[in-house]
């Protein structure tokens, strides 16, 4: 039967069917209690649909004079039922209507699920029968849905304690313990209350504080007195009891400690009364700190779970120092300034140096390093300890750590500061701190100072005064890098292109200066660098200039073994490349030379040249003994007559120097045999030019600082002589211009 024809009818029992349903229907979609929270006007058409909806549903309701039985799906009970089904959707239900509560609360009944027997019967069972079964089955089943069904039942058998009870249950068991633990205040059930608000968290520990007036037993609860802690003032002696009395509670209730080592709500508030004590100092005064501590080392063990950072802060308050730096490393969280004091305070010396260092404890560093001497350390200590005796004005001694640790930017950094502060070592040291790169193999640095001739190993290195250094330093800063790169261990096994850029570099140190730079770069070091630097064929080049023009006996000998091996390693590269009549031929040239000039097997010559350690007073110092003729004090120039006197054209020789002259052009020309260099002099304007940057002076004179050689002309009436004097070798030669004589030397 439709609603359209009941109307007006009463009936003993009425049936309800699928009104929800159709209020879920794409037509209507209606939630009621969404519609009834909602201030927004429904549209025309929907809003008469509705009311069309509402008075049928009015006519069906209002038929039964005992019963009325309600059939529907479960998003039908949803949508429509589920205020008749709910208590508190009731009252939201009723807030909505003015006066609602005041006029109709008495007389709402609210539904409650039945059975399908039912439904042939024209009263009901009796209620408190069917509450009775609803709890017993929801107890059991730990089921919210039938605690409220119990809870409904027995507001309709008159029984309003007992439905706030079964309430509050079925609260707790959906996981709203906040509102159930009101329930149960509600219902006089405290100790429920006590635990599903302290179970609720900070807004349940609050509302606890509330109900101590009401109900003030609860004081005694263990769970109400760490609730007023927490969400009140928390005095320092405080936390000592509060966790005595939780350690008793776990020694004394075997099923307390059960179920809290279980359940993390003790866990979150053991962690929240920590954290609140932790910036408090009077909290870990007096002994309290070690006293904490060791309780929560019991608490701990018996299954309380508290995060790492939390622990190891008490740890660090009792001076447990090496736990604490333990938790703190384990909790994977940020790291707070107490882990860096902790582990300068728990490690041995030289480990604690570097929490000193970053805690700016300087002078504490210093004691330890006065006192251990002699304890190896590793770079990044040695470099901590260098910065904290340059901030001491200790120069010398972190100078000296620097360079025996290979810290070459601590090193680099005293460099600068010494500069700025006008001390005498500062070029000493910027030409080790270069030196120590090169050792680490740090290439960026040294390989942008090569293209840019700027050395900016950070961002400090670029003030104008800084880069004004520099380029005033660059001619030794280069005889640094070569005698540098002559002993690396990294530059053989170096990337390619940066065994190519150190090649090119020593080349041009060797061949842009004459001979000047063996007063800085010994014979044995250019050769090594270029050796180390893998590229053979210019290693081979530079032995057979230095073989046939060296300084001295020893350093032609030294080229030529070294020539020896470089031409062992061109012979094995050719064979990689199938070139067996190259190898052929290199072979007998090595051993033409190992026979005449007696020198021993290849495997017997050693991979590079032994050259001496460098050292950090004398980073740029003259040339290894094992290569170098002993220095001799300057000589006054001589001259001698050459038996062969010169025709037209003439050649002679002086030290490195080739010198050619042609009277018919009134020209002189000068070879650089080391460097192929060429200088030139015409008699007739008495002009220089050419390679060898000459400059004429006042008398006249053209000198080269880089050749250490002054051209001088004489005219007289008879005769026009040129000298060219190579002041090092104590040598001159005098070449007559108009007279075929024989020249002196």
């Amino acid at each position: 039967m439709s609603a359209s024809r009941a109307k007006g009818c009463e009936y003993p029992a009425v049936v309800v069917y699928g009104f929800g349903a159709t209020a879920a229907g794409a037509q209507l979609n209606l939630d009621i209690v969404a519609e009834l929270e909602s201030d927004d006007a429904l549209s025309g058409n929907r809003s008469l649909a509705l009311q069309y909806f509402i008075n049928r549903l009015y006519v069906a309701v209002s038929r039964p004079k005992r019963r009325l039985i309600i059939v529907d799906t479960v998003e039908g009970f949803d949508r429509l039922w589920k205020s008749a089904l709910d208590q508190s959707l009731e009252a939201t239900v009723l807030g909505r209507i003015r006066n609602g509560k005041e006029i109709w609360a008495d007389q709402i009944e609210g539904a409650t699920a039945g059975k399908a027997e039912e439904l042939t019967r024209e009263t009901a069972g009796d209620p408190f029968e069917n509450a009775n079964a609803f709890e017993e089955e929801g107890l059991a089943r730990r089921d919210d849905f039938l605690m409220m069904q119990a809870a409904q039942a027995y507001r309709s058998a008159g029984h309003q304690l007992k439905a706030q009870e079964c309430r509050a249950r079925a609260f707790e068991f959906d996981g709203s313990l906040l509102e159930a633990g009101e329930h149960f205040f509600d219902a006089g059930f405290a100790k429920d209350g006590v635990r599903c608000l302290w179970r609720a968290g900070a807004e349940g520990r609050k509302s606890l504080r509330r109900r101590v007036g009401e109900f003030p037993s609860i004081r005694n609860d263990i769970e109400y007195q760490w609730a007023a802690s927490l969400e009140g003032t928390l005095a320092a002696p405080d936390v000592v009891t509060l966790l005595q009395t939780l350690a008793g509670r776990f020694d004394s209730d075997a099923a307390f400690a059960e179920a809290s080592a279980g359940d993390d709500v003790w866990s979150r508030a053991f962690e929240a009364l920590l954290r609140k004590a932790l910036p408090d100092p009077l909290v870990w005064a007096d002994g309290r700190a070690s006293q904490i501590a060791q309780i929560i080392d019991g608490l701990r063990e018996r299954g309380l779970r508290v995060p790492a950072d939390v622990v190891a802060s008490v740890y660090f308050k009792a001076e447990r120092f090496a736990e604490a730096v333990s938790q703190w490393e384990s909790s994977g969280g940020t790291r707070p300034p107490e882990y860096l004091r902790a582990k300068a305070a728990s490690e041995p010396y030289p480990q604690r140096l570097t929490a000193l260092s970053k805690l700016g404890l300087d002078a504490e560093m210093l004691r330890d390093y006065e006192a251990h001497p002699d304890v190896q350390l590793s770079r990044e200590q040695a470099g901590t300890l260098v910065d904290a005796l340059g901030k001491a004005g200790r120069v010398d001694e972190a100078a000296d750590l620097a360079w025996v640790n290979g810290t070459a930017d601590e090193l680099l950094t005293l460099a600068k500061a010494s500069r700025e502060q006008d001390r005498p070592d500062a070029d000493a040291l910027l030409d080790a701190g270069l030196q120590l790169l090169v050792a680490e193999g740090r290439w960026d640095p040294v390989v942008n100072f090569l293209a840019s001739q700027r050395f900016t190993p950070s961002r400090e290195w670029t003030h104008d005064a800084t880069r004004k250094w520099i380029e005033a330093r660059r001619p030794q800063l280069h005889h640094a890098l070569v005698r540098a790169l002559a002993r690396s261990e990294r530059l053989p096994d170096g990337p390619t292109h940066v065994q190519r850029q150190m090649t090119e570099f020593v080349k041009g140190v060797v061949a842009s200066h004459g001979s000047r730079w063996k007063a800085n770069v010994s014979v044995a070091e250019a050769g090594a660098a270029l050796e180390r630097a893998g590229r053979f064929v210019d290693a081979i080049a530079f032995y057979e200039r230095v073989g046939e023009d060296g300084a001295s006996d020893a350093e032609k000998m030294f080229a030529w073994t070294r020539w020896v091996v470089c031409k062992d390693r061109q012979a094995q590269h050719e064979l990689s490349q199938g070139g067996k009549k190259k190898v052929e031929a290199i072979r007998r040239d090595i051993k033409r030379v190992q026979n005449e000039l007696r020198i021993g097997p290849v495997g017997e010559l050693g991979r590079f040249p032994q050259l001496s350690p460098l050292t950090l007073r004398q980073p740029t110092t003259t040339s290894d003994t094992s290569t170098n003729a002993a220095p001799t004090p300057p000589r006054q120039l001589t001259t001698e007559v050459v038996a062969a006197p010169l025709d037209e054209t003439g050649t002679a020789t002086v030290g490195p120097f080739k010198i050619e002259v042609s009277r018919k052009a009134g020209r002189i020309n000068i070879t650089n045999t080391q460097s192929l260099e060429m200088a030139f002099f015409r008699e007739a304007d008495g002009t220089c030019g050419g390679e060898g940057h000459f400059t004429r002076d006042e008398s006249g004179s053209w000198t080269s600082d880089e050749w250490d050689m002054t051209l001088t002309r004489d005219r007289s009436p008879k005769a026009t002589s040129v000298t060219v004097a190579v002041r090092r070798l104590g040598l001159a030669i005098v070449v007559r211009m108009e007279e075929a004589t024989p020249p002196t030397v």
